[in-house]
């Protein structure tokens, strides 16, 4: 009988402990398919969806880099700094650059845990934009 009743008590245990936790799909950060890389003293995400982590952009001053961090978040790096968060996100597919028109004039887009493609642009007047949905025209 004490058998059975501590059968039932793991039981009760177990089911409390997996009732709260969160189903399947509903976390916040998206299951990330990858491996994690590294480069210029930065941790970022590589490998299927996220290509080789990196997108470089090439400046009349020299490569800008552009990566999927491990918090989800865009970040960027060029030939003479740290690395810096653009934030945005939960992306979950490589940076690309569009419309790149000049050292300080190009957006940036990827595909956050929704299925939505995030754009942000860089203009010389402006600095950079909020993030906003969809690419802009002509993209």
């Amino acid at each position: 009988m004490n058998k059975i009743r501590s059968a039932v008590a793991v039981a009760s245990a177990l089911a409390a402990v997996l009732a709260a936790a969160p189903a399947a799909g509903a976390s916040d950060k998206p299951v990330v398919v990858g491996k994690t890389c590294s480069n210029r003293g930065g941790l970022f995400y590589c490998g299927f969806a996220y290509g080789s982590g990196e997108t470089i952009m090439k400046t009349s001053k020299g490569e800008v880099r552009f990566v999927i961090g491990l918090d989800h978040a865009v970040w960027i790096n060029d030939d003479n700094g740290a690395w810096g968060s653009l934030g945005g996100g939960p992306f979950v597919r490589q940076v690309k650059v569009l419309n790149h028109q000049g050292d300080f004039n190009f957006t940036i887009s990827s595909l956050d845990s929704n299925n939505v493609t995030w754009s942000r642009t860089l203009t010389p007047w402006d600095g950079w934009s909020e993030w906003y949905p969809g690419v802009p025209k002509g993209s």
